[in-house]
């Protein structure tokens, strides 16, 4: 994984500084344990969903999280998501993956 994108570290960092198990962050954040060992391991990434929940569940600023160049972008996505339209928004589904033996589906229309 790039050096920029080693935040995992930093998640680890924070856990412990507030006295964390990984299995009492991982049910705040709504995801695995194994999960967050994976993110503090910098073997998964951290995205910007786990971001904002680290932000929610410790009430920091996510600036923190910026590297370098990152920091520009850190702050226009907070900006955008700060806006009213996403606080009304409900929490995203997860996607529905289809059964292995589900036949593949053809999206494109079909010539007339």
């Amino acid at each position: 994984m790039k050096t920029a994108t080693r935040l995992g570290r930093k998640v680890r960092a924070l856990r412990t500084q507030e006295g964390m198990t990984q299995t009492a962050l991982a049910e705040r954040l709504g995801i695995s344990a194994g999960y967050l060992n994976l993110i503090e391991h910098d073997r998964r990434p951290l995205t910007a969903a786990v971001l904002l929940r680290l932000g929610q569940v410790f009430d920091l600023d996510l600036n923190a999280f910026a590297t370098g160049g990152d920091a520009q972008l850190t702050a226009d996505a907070l900006e955008v998501f700060g806006d009213p339209l996403f606080q009304r928004l409900p929490p995203a589904e997860p996607a529905e993956t289809p059964a292995p033996d589900a036949p593949a589906t053809d999206t494109a229309a079909a010539p007339q």
